[in-house]
């Protein structure tokens, strides 16, 4: 089941105090509403009620899709925080065996921490295709390092759908706030990562905690 508690969050364009239905736990499964939400961006979006400005709630939550999937959303802003992250979603994970949660649930579970509805949404994306996420994330360096080498900040892609073969991307450049658009061929990916370019060293640095993503890689 998907857990939602009513509690106070505040806004972040004026300030007010409300209650509102916040989001701890949820199961694509039961809840295929939420999943969709999530998709689309709508999920845990609300209106102010004071100066009626739109904002994204963002507690903590845990997307479960089991046997398959355990996922710690995390709010974006927590990003700098990785590593105490991950080894928070590794202890939860470790307790809810401890606490009963049947074993055949816990076997070959993957365990994944994002920061930001929007990463949570390109996971979701990745699982609709069947790709690995490590392999997306390798392709976004070699992508960004293509279009300009001396980029110091090369993991400013984020996957937003698929579409006719054509995967869309949202680009944040780290010293702008404009948010760019791009598309770019599912055949270039799934190319990149059966060939010789995906570098098998990259994906063991990726992939060595639950935190997949280029992030982990900047010193």
């Amino acid at each position: 089941m998907s857990v939602f508690r009513d509690e106070e969050v505040v806004c972040p364009h004026c300030g007010k105090e409300q209650v509102r239905s916040v989001a701890h736990s949820i199961n694509p499964r039961r809840s295929p509403q939420h999943y969709q939400e999530i998709l689309s961006g709508s999920f845990q979006r609300v209106r102010c009620e004071s100066c009626e400005q739109s904002f994204v709630i963002g507690h903590p939550f845990l997307f479960l899709d089991l046997p398959h999937w355990w996922i710690a959303c995390y709010g974006a802003g927590e990003a700098q925080e990785w590593r105490a992250r991950e080894q928070e979603a590794q202890e939860v994970l470790a307790e809810a065996g401890v606490a009963g949660l049947p074993h055949g649930l816990l076997q070959g579970i993957k365990l994944r921490v994002v920061f930001g509805l929007e990463a949570l949404r390109e996971k979701l994306v990745l699982m609709q295709l069947g790709l690995p996420d490590v392999a997306l994330e390798a392709f976004k360096l070699c992508v960004e390092k293509r279009a300009d080498p001396r980029s110091a900040a090369p993991y400013r892609l984020r996957l937003e759908r698929e579409l006719q073969g054509q995967l869309h991307f949202s680009i944040q450049h780290p010293q702008a706030r404009e948010v760019a658009q791009r598309a770019l061929p599912l055949a270039a990916l799934l190319e990149y990562a059966h060939g010789r370019l995906f570098s098998r060293e990259l994906a063991r640095q990726l992939a060595a905690g639950p935190y997949v993503d280029l992030a982990r890689l900047v010193p």
